[in-house]
């Protein structure tokens, strides 16, 4: 679960520090004071997108960090995946610290544990910790894309083996579909085709391209345009170290006399053998030292020809590469290519009755798969929809009859190979009675606010059962409801938080007063500046926060009074 939140230079946020508990937590305060900042801040923290514009103004970058407790075989190896080998790997039960440096010029740094991770990677580990029901959510509900996958999240592992296998086999028949239309096309562009490939090929080939040579090219043009001065400088080494008439100045000559000096010695005794040994090796050494200076020196000759012929090269090298790779190994991998695609216009006759005879057989084992899926999710449907209708008994709907319409459409195209959709073959509605006696309607198109609230949570609370996320946080879930409907909210969040961690937004008393853990936000302006601050209610306080909550801010005695009953009555289902 989330256990503790930092917020620095985040929007309003300058330095807030939020820790939650187990069980219901939940966030109060005045609208504008920077509930939403929080949640957009763990929003961060899970590798979601943000604007740059959420860093606190004057600030260079802002920062939001994150301490699991008690995390999940999931989570574990997911952060296992994703930290490099040398990291220390985590188990189930473990902490973990998660971390996000945005910076406002865009740049953003992400960690976890201390290593340094991409946002793919902080987003892989999220998607395991927490789960956001925003406030905008409950609109997915009304799109039929967001309903199947509602759907295939519900049917679980029954579809998740069968949906990859089907998503293979159609990526194989779109790609030969393409590779056919290729071929069906008409002779005068297959043959331009042909004949764009083939000169492509023998240019790459014409190159005679080496993987070192443009590296080679550069260091013997940047040679070229310095050889003047390379020959001066050795010039002047060589004269020094007493080659080229250096004279008796020379390092040679000095050399020559320190040889004669060490030898006389040794001859006097023999304890300066070693040094006339040292002396003879230097001076042979050095000698050869010259005889290489004299050589490079006589080599380092600027020739117009060379260096006019390296720049064509190296010229000639950029505009291959501006066609056909940024690198040789690009460039070469680009010709393959090309040599692979010729090769196959150039057998179109086989390779389309080869084709031709692949995608029927795709087409005949993506419709099995395709009705397979269906078969699955009429099934999983009925279920849902039971499980979904119970829980709405809960949250004063006990009316409503809720079903999963799946309908199967295949129908096969002129040329014989039918369009197979992303998903499946199905279309999949979420419909709709709330009143006994009516018809079922799409959700889409009869459900009110307060209604696709309470379903988004009666879904909620169905797939708790089936994932491993153990922290679900809810955006103003109870917006456009009142009265009993908001208590039923609330009595359900709490039986929600029983099995993981509930972490709420609410301007309903109710749900303020069941939660386990009460924070209260506010913001402050000093110096000119406006800050938001958090604070963990009890006592007194909580019962205030709550009667403001009720009675708009007045806190009369009655709703003192009504605030204190509401603490005692929900304390009882703790």
């Amino acid at each position: 679960m989330l256990s503790k939140l930092s917020i620095r230079n985040i929007a309003l946020a300058e330095d807030v520090v939020l820790e939650f508990g187990g069980g219901m937590n939940c966030l109060t305060g005045e609208t504008g004071a920077g509930k939403s900042i929080i949640i957009d801040s763990i929003s961060a923290l899970l590798g979601f997108r943000v604007k740059k514009d959420i860093v606190r103004d004057g600030c260079e970058s802002g920062v939001v960090r994150g301490e699991f407790t008690g995390i999940s075989a999931e989570t574990c190896a997911a952060v296992n995946d994703v930290l490099p080998g040398s990291a220390k790997k985590t188990a189930p039960g473990d902490s973990i610290v998660l971390e996000r440096e945005i910076s406002a010029a865009g740049r953003h740094i992400c960690r976890v544990c201390g290593f340094n991770v991409n946002s793919a990677g902080l987003r892989r580990i999220g998607e395991t910790l927490i789960d956001i029901h925003g406030q905008n959510d409950s609109r997915l509900l009304t799109d039929n894309s967001a309903q199947r996958a509602m759907l295939d999240s519900f049917a679980g592992d029954n579809i998740r083996g069968v949906l990859e296998k089907y998503k293979a086999g159609l990526s194989e028949y779109r790609g030969l579909r393409h590779d056919l239309a290729a071929l069906s096309g008409s002779p005068a562009e297959r043959a331009r085709t042909i004949d764009l490939l083939s000169y492509q090929i023998r240019e790459i080939d014409g190159a005679q391209l080496s993987p070192d040579e443009e590296e080679y090219l550069t260091e013997r043009i940047r040679f070229l345009s310095h050889a003047e001065k390379i020959k001066e400088l050795l010039g002047d080494a060589l004269f020094a170290a007493g080659g080229d008439d250096g004279g008796e100045e020379g390092m040679m000559a000095l050399l020559e006399r320190i040889t004669a000096d060490t030898s006389k010695a040794a001859e006097l005794s023999d304890s300066f053998k070693g040094l006339q040994e040292a002396a003879e090796s230097i001076y042979f050494e050095a000698k050869d030292f010259i005889a290489e200076l004299s050589n490079a020196s006589q080599k380092a000759e600027y020739d117009p020809q060379e260096a006019d012929m390296a720049n064509r090269r190296l010229d000639y090298l950029d505009r291959l590469k501006s066609k056909y790779g940024n690198s040789y190994a690009e460039i070469i991998k680009y010709r393959d290519d090309a040599q692979k695609k010729l090769d196959f216009l150039n057998d179109s006759e086989k390779n389309a009755a080869d084709i031709t005879q692949r995608l029927t057989e795709l087409s005949d084992e993506l419709l099995a798969l395709a009705q397979n899926i269906s078969i699955i999710r009429q099934e999983a449907g009925k279920e849902l929809s039971r499980r979904i209708e119970d829980e709405l008994k809960d949250l004063e709907m006990g009316n409503t009859v809720f079903d999963t319409d799946v309908v199967f459409f295949y129908e096969p195209a002129g040329n014989g190979f039918a369009e197979f959709g992303s998903e499946g073959l199905d279309n999949v509605e979420f419909m709709i009675s709330p009143n006994p006696g009516q018809p079922l309607k799409p959700l889409s198109r009869i459900a009110s606010g307060g209604e696709l609230s309470r379903i988004m949570l009666a879904i909620k609370s169905v797939q708790s059962s089936s994932d491993n996320i153990q922290t679900v946080i809810f955006d103003e879930i109870d917006n456009g409801i009142s009265g009993i409907a908001a208590n039923r909210i609330a009595v359900k969040l709490k039986s929600l938080s029983r099995s993981r961690q509930v972490i709420c937004v609410t301007h309903h008393a109710q749900l303020a007063a069941i939660a386990d853990t009460h924070i209260y936000v506010s913001k402050s302006v000093s110096g000119g500046n406006t800050s938001t601050s958090v604070r963990s209610l009890s006592g007194d306080a909580r019962v205030e926060e709550i009667a403001r909550l009720l009675d708009g801010g007045t806190q009369s005695s009655v709703s003192i009074t009504h605030a204190t009953e509401l603490l005692k009555n929900y304390g009882s289902l703790t």
